[in-house]
């Protein structure tokens, strides 16, 4: 008698286990598919939805793009103004492209040495292209004008 009421009780516990992962995994699965698909909805108050005109959608578009030329052909045009320089460099830092972006840094540095942000960005731009000693320098001579700057400590 003990021995049926032990193999019911192992027999339930192991059923019930079952059970429990079978309907667990199906609510889980329900999730998942439940999240996919509002994933491939847009969101009721995303930018450029079907509410808004394909027309306005490029018109937006060729607008950004004719002011990232506009800065970028400034920059090239004014090798001397300092903020054009920093403003093409900051869009390249924007996009990854780091080696454009130390470029116009040190284009800006040698119209404003003292400029100390101009020396941290340098720095940062070598160090995201993974040119850690090329980084170290522009690092250590911004540490030269601001000792405390925990940021830039943290970099070298």
């Amino acid at each position: 008698m003990q021995k049926n009421t032990l193999f019911g009780l192992i027999g339930g516990l192991i059923l019930g286990s079952i059970i429990g992962f079978i309907a667990a995994n199906t609510i889980n699965r329900s999730a998942i598919n439940q999240q996919t698909t509002a994933q491939k909805l847009p969101a009721p108050n995303a930018p450029f939805q079907a509410s808004q005109p394909a027309s306005a959608v490029q018109t937006t578009q060729d607008g950004m793009l004719s002011q990232v030329n506009e800065t970028l052909e400034k920059a090239r045009t004014e090798p001397d103004n300092f903020d054009a320089q920093i403003k093409a460099a900051e869009m390249y830092a924007q996009i990854q492209k780091f080696d454009k972006a130390a470029e116009l840094y040190e284009k800006a540095h040698k119209i404003k040495p003292d400029d100390y942000q101009t020396i941290v960005d340098t720095g940062n731009a070598y160090f995201d292209m993974k040119q850690y000693e090329a980084a170290e320098k522009w690092f250590l001579q911004a540490l030269e004008k601001k000792p405390d700057d925990v940021n830039v400590r943290m970099r070298v």
